[in-house]
């Protein structure tokens, strides 16, 4: 598993376990109270004006009418507040899961200088450019692949320690390693033609594109 989804530290939820608590207590309060109502209306209930079941009607059964409406407002507002909570703590988790992506545009620019200098490179006559653009181009991945918290002392253990599923252009990126390598450790004698290093360079953009780092 990648390394940039660690375990959430341990949060302290006692808001909406209260809410959800008091919310509890309510609806059974409202239910009883119908209940109660329900029962002193019922016509199994003899009305004699010198019983207790007549003075329950006329004065007590209003008060309990009166209760029930206030503790079913009460409880469909708890409802709101609890569903309120329950879609905050579900943004917060979802910042807390899914990997935060730097950008790679400074604040007041519109573009990616570092990537507008790899697309001056490789628009270069000179093939030594071409190689520097794919040099720079690998450079810019590796910084990526650190925003997304993937960890690794090299730039193939953190694509290593990437998840398919997560990472859409993982094979273009190892492409374009894997070319960055042979131009490393070959040095002058690699070879490389225009077209090549611009299909290079594609598949760098197209890693980038999906993260909007440029």
């Amino acid at each position: 598993m990648a390394d940039k989804k660690p375990a959430p530290p341990p949060k302290k939820f006692d808001l909406i376990e209260e809410a959800g608590f008091i919310l509890l207590i309510l609806v059974i309060l409202a239910a009883i109270l119908r209940r109660i109502s329900a029962f002193l209306s019922s016509k199994e209930v003899l009305v004699d004006p010198n019983s207790v079941s007549s003075y329950v009607q006329s004065s007590v059964f209003p008060v309990l009418k009166f209760l029930s409406f206030g503790v079913s407002i009460a409880s469909f507002v708890g409802i709101l507040f609890v569903l309120s909570k329950m879609s905050a703590l579900m943004a917060l988790q979802n910042e807390m899961y899914v990997p935060v992506v730097a950008t790679g545009v400074a604040p007041g620019q519109t573009k990616n200088m570092r990537w507008e200098k790899v697309i001056e490179h490789v628009n270069s006559v000179n093939p030594n450019d071409w190689k520097f653009a794919i040099l720079e181009a690998d450079i810019i991945l590796d910084e990526l692949l650190s925003a997304m918290r993937y960890k690794g002392e090299t730039m193939a253990d953190k694509l290593k320690s990437v998840e398919k599923s997560d990472f859409n252009t993982i094979e273009e990126a190892w492409e374009g390693h894997k070319i960055r390598n042979a131009i490393a450790h070959e040095g002058t004698s690699y070879v490389i033609t225009d077209r090549e290093a611009r299909r290079v360079i594609a598949l760098y953009e197209k890693v980038f594109q999906e993260f909007h780092y440029i």
